[in-house]
């Protein structure tokens, strides 16, 4: 008779672990993507490079930019030559939170984004989402520290 309280902390257990593993998103518009991050030496220049690079699930923070305020960085720093101060500047103004394991689920309006990373990042074509109502992207965003040139 011992063993029936046994057997149903394990059930509970085990439900409880399953409710978090749940990879269900939970609204109509936004963005469900895995997030990759590697570094390493940057030569030779591959490209297409995702396949020959190795990648690990990013754990870290991350920023989503609208496309509109990056377009405008230009006019916004016109005397400004340093990139690093112009992201910077989109970062502090953008949806930023952490994320682990490379899963980044986020409800976002219809627009265009650009998705960062820390430490560094900058703009790259391949990690732009375009949402639009009623409707998930689903994307792998890849992201690569170069060590060496």
């Amino acid at each position: 008779m011992k063993k029936l309280p046994t057997i149903y902390l394990v059930l509970v257990i085990v439900g409880l672990s399953c409710i978090q593993c749940n990879d269900k998103v939970e609204f109509a518009t936004g963005l469900d993507a895995k997030v990759y991050f590697g570094q390493g030496d940057c030569m030779p220049a591959v490209y297409p490079d995702i396949a020959v690079r190795k990648y690990d699930c990013y754990s870290g923070m991350i920023y989503i930019v609208r496309k509109r305020e990056y377009d405008s960085l230009n006019n916004k720093y016109a005397n400004c030559n340093c990139i690093s101060t112009k992201i910077d500047s989109l970062k502090n103004n953008s949806i930023r939170f952490n994320i682990k394991g490379g899963r980044l689920t986020q409800e976002l309006q219809p627009d265009s984004f650009i998705i960062l990373i820390d430490p560094k990042s900058s703009y790259c074509s391949d990690n732009v989402i375009y949402v639009k109502t009623d409707s998930i992207v689903k994307r792998n965003l890849y992201f690569f520290n170069c060590t060496s040139y």
